[in-house]
C-alpha cells in the first residue's frame, strides 16, 4: 500500500516539527530554571519545578499496591496557609474531643 503525498508531506512536517523542537530544549530548560527561582506566584514555580523534573526522572508511577485501595485505609490532607495560627494538636493520652 503505497502513501499519499499529504501522508508524507505530514510525516516530514511532524519529524521537522520533533527536531526544531529538540533544538529549544536547552533554552526551555533554562526558561523553566528561571521561572521555578524566579519571584513569581509559587503555583507557577512550583510548575516550572515539576516540569524540569518530569523530563530529569519521568513522571512518578503508582505501583500496584499503591493504586489498590485498602480497606477503611484514606489519605487525610491539611491545608494550612503561612498565616494561619499554629493547630493545638492533643497530647499524648488527650482524645480529641
Amino acid at each position: 500500500m503505497s502513501k499519499s503525498s499529504s501522508d508524507g508531506e505530514k510525516a516530514v512536517t511532524v519529524i521537522q516539527l520533533r527536531q526544531a523542537a529538540r533544538r529549544m530544549a536547552n533554552k526551555a530548560l533554562e526558561t523553566l530554571a528561571e521561572i521555578m527561582q524566579g519571584e513569581g506566584q509559587v503555583a507557577v514555580r512550583l510548575s516550572a519545578a515539576r516540569e524540569i523534573l518530569d523530563r530529569g526522572y519521568g513522571r512518578p508511577k503508582l505501583s500496584d499496591a499503591d493504586a489498590t485501595p485498602k480497606p477503611g485505609g484514606g489519605m487525610t490532607v491539611i491545608v494550612r496557609k503561612f498565616t494561619d495560627p499554629p493547630a493545638e494538636e492533643p497530647t499524648q493520652g488527650e482524645e480529641h474531643s
